[in-house]
């Protein structure tokens, strides 16, 4: 928590499980992701390490320490952020994350990134 910051200890920001399905995807598409997301299967993936619960009720599979307090605290969540490389079209995810990247390397200054990203935004 930032002292005087906006928001609230309790809001996160992160990816999803989320699934994009075309209006002309085969039935087999709903077929294949509701057998994805029963429960079974989800603890099944859990107990690899590979995902988190997405799925209600699947969360006691969860072992890792660390996994456990990630799992505990967006049961509290009061407001959730998409990752903005996600939420935005495309073109700005690509645009946010070669400024970042090029910013962590020393190659782009902060004003940089604010207008490149402003830019992709813009033409988007």
């Amino acid at each position: 928590m930032v002292e005087g910051g906006k928001g609230k200890v309790t809001d996160i920001m992160g990816g999803g499980g989320g699934f994009a399905v075309g209006k002309d995807a085969p039935a087999a598409t709903v077929d294949f992701l509701q057998f994805l997301l029963k429960p079974e299967n989800i603890r099944k993936g859990i107990s690899t390490g590979s995902i988190l619960p997405v799925v209600k009720g699947t969360e006691d599979a969860v072992s890792d320490t660390n996994a456990k307090k990630v799992v505990a605290q967006v049961s509290k969540t009061t407001e959730f952020q998409l990752y903005p490389d996600q939420a935005y079209p495309p073109s700005v995810g690509q645009a946010i994350n070669d400024s970042v990247s090029q910013l962590v390397a020393g190659a782009m200054s902060p004003d940089a990134v604010a207008k490149a990203v402003t830019e992709a935004a813009q033409n988007a």
